[in-house]
């Protein structure tokens, strides 16, 4: 496995998300910034200085329709591991090169509730998820100028 600068790993990251985003798109999928990487949205933009890893929310169902279209792409995996300090299982979106040691956590919510009446997909749905958070946009701009900070810096 290769070691890299926090600097190489926040680019993989950014990258990984940047092609997380395009494939959702594509396939109709949602998925939302949640725990640290929320925090460093709002409070700095981008990362927070010391994190080293993007949290992301996504709904069971899309979860399902990911895993399905990374089965048909060689370039991605998901896998499940124990995560020793939070004591729970995580899901995480990575590249398929072990070579490159970065991940993506995917934290699953429950199921989509529609309110009574209400056609599947309908504005009435309870949950409204790509309205009542970051987009990925807000954070990818934020992390374009700190990564173009630290690249002047360096």
């Amino acid at each position: 496995m290769k070691f890299l600068s926090q600097m190489q790993i926040r680019d993989v990251l950014l990258n990984i998300l940047l092609e997380l985003q395009q494939a959702c798109k594509k396939n109709g999928i949602n998925f939302y910034l949640v725990g640290g990487s929320l925090l460093g949205a709002v409070r700095h933009q981008g990362f927070i200085p010391w994190d080293d890893d993007t949290d992301l929310g996504i709904m069971r169902d899309d979860l399902k329709k990911l895993c399905s279209i990374v089965e048909d792409d060689n370039r991605y995996k998901i896998s499940i591991a124990y995560d020793r300090f939070a004591h729970c299982r995580q899901v995480r979106f990575l590249y398929n090169d072990e070579n490159i040691p970065c991940f993506l956590d995917l934290f699953m919510t429950g199921q989509r509730q529609l309110t009574t009446n209400s056609p599947k997909n309908s504005e009435n749905s309870v949950f409204k998820w790509s309205k009542k958070w970051i987009p990925i946009e807000h954070w990818h701009s934020g992390m374009t100028s700190l990564i173009t900070q630290a690249r002047t810096i360096a």
